[in-house]
């Protein structure tokens, strides 16, 4: 080997050499990037408002599937559950107003699921898009209750979720995958549902809509893949597809 070719390939193997130092010291490289082995990524920022976009059902469903009960808290509004990755809302402890809205989050965690909530007296309530499930009673005889925003990733509304409420209106989220029994049984003043189109296949169960004697005209979206013969019983109106067939 020649002097400059010595010369050359030990040139090579500094540059090679200052490159590694500078990446395993966290020290500034061609255009200003940081390489910094110790940088340490805290998994609840995913949670925060700004970045409630990537809380789709299936990060939901994710999140709850690897979580644990971890323990039972409150604040000055709500009792709930905290989870690895969530919040579950048991009870509701605030002021009741006219309007109420859920915080999407509570301690740096997204509320995943309405378990209860002792409302009576809310006219309006608001729900977050984190919430994922409505559970079961969640929100049964809260009779004051007209309005209800509902969220766009929810999935499940439970067994008498709304039993016996006096909602006037409600849009079904595309989201949705299961209406359980008796959802909205004895809602005696809901006179308009609104099923969104979507590509989740939906399950109405037994007398979700029963007792709704006001409810006039139905649109069932193709998304719906399974009606209970008792789903609506007792409500006196005409069930049309999206052709309008009845």
């Amino acid at each position: 080997m020649g002097r400059k070719e010595l010369v050359f390939v030990i040139l090579c193997l500094l540059n090679v050499c200052l490159c590694v130092s500078c990446t395993n010291n966290g020290l500034e490289i061609e255009d200003n990037i940081v390489i910094d082995n110790d940088i340490e990524i805290d998994d609840n920022e995913i949670f925060s408002n700004k970045n409630e976009d990537i809380l789709t059902p299936e990060v939901m469903a994710q999140l709850i599937d690897d979580s644990v009960l971890e323990y039972p808290s409150s604040n000055e509004m709500y009792t709930y559950n905290v989870y690895t990755n969530y919040i579950e809302i048991t009870g509701y402890i605030g002021d009741v107003t006219e309007e109420i809205e859920v915080p999407a989050e509570i301690e740096d965690l997204p509320v995943l699921v309405i378990k209860r909530m002792g409302i009576n007296g809310c006219i309006s309530l608001i729900l977050p898009d984190t919430v994922y499930e409505i559970s079961d009673g969640a929100f049964w005889y809260i009779e004051t209750l007209e309005e209800v925003r509902l969220s766009e990733n929810l999935t499940i509304i439970g067994e008498a979720a709304f039993r016996e409420c006096n909602i006037q209106s409600i849009i079904i989220p595309a989201n949705v995958k299961i209406i359980d029994d008796w959802a909205f049984v004895g809602c005696i003043y809901l006179d308009s549902v609104e099923i969104e189109e979507g590509e989740q296949e939906l399950i109405i169960n037994d007398r979700a809509f029963g007792e709704c004697f006001y409810l006039a005209d139905i649109i069932i979206p193709e998304r719906v893949v399974a009606i209970d013969n008792n789903a609506f019983a007792v409500s006196y109106f005409n069930i049309e597809d999206k052709e309008g067939n009845v």
